[in-house]
């Protein structure tokens, strides 16, 4: 997903591998910082100071740079959820009103030595085949 919002065509395999492993062991080490946190702290301290503190070890000083990070990812994922929404359903409707033109029988296809099925091969747009 992180690749895919920065326009990439192509990954490498390692680099993939690499991306996954950094993450993995990011939010391994995020649990690990929070259990930890939970099993020496938790009678004494409430949760939210320990989620505060374990968000601190790993990096995120601020809350409110976590809150507009999750908002604005969650504002541009909706944009374009909302766009391939859109797109999926223009396409549906093509191929929906696709549908309802004339259907090639295997009679058709197959008459004056092939003709239909060699438009078929060079204009594959332009007929239908049904099952007749």
């Amino acid at each position: 997903m992180l690749i895919t919002c920065y326009n990439c065509k192509a990954v490498h395999p390692t680099a993939l591998h690499t991306l996954t492993e950094v993450a993995s062991h990011y939010l391994l080490n995020t649990c690990r910082t929070l259990s930890f946190y939970m099993d020496r702290f938790g009678r004494k301290v409430p949760p939210s100071d320990i989620l505060l503190q374990t968000l601190r070890q790993m990096g995120v000083q601020n809350l409110g740079t976590l809150e507009s990070y999750v908002v604005d990812d969650v504002g541009r994922y909706g944009v374009k959820v909302g766009e391939l929404l859109r797109k999926l359903q223009g396409t549906y409707q093509d191929v929906l009103d696709g549908v309802g033109g004339e259907a090639v029988g295997d009679e058709m296809l197959f008459a004056n030595d092939g003709e239909a099925m060699i438009m078929l091969v060079l204009m594959p747009s332009s007929v239908g085949l049904g099952d007749s």
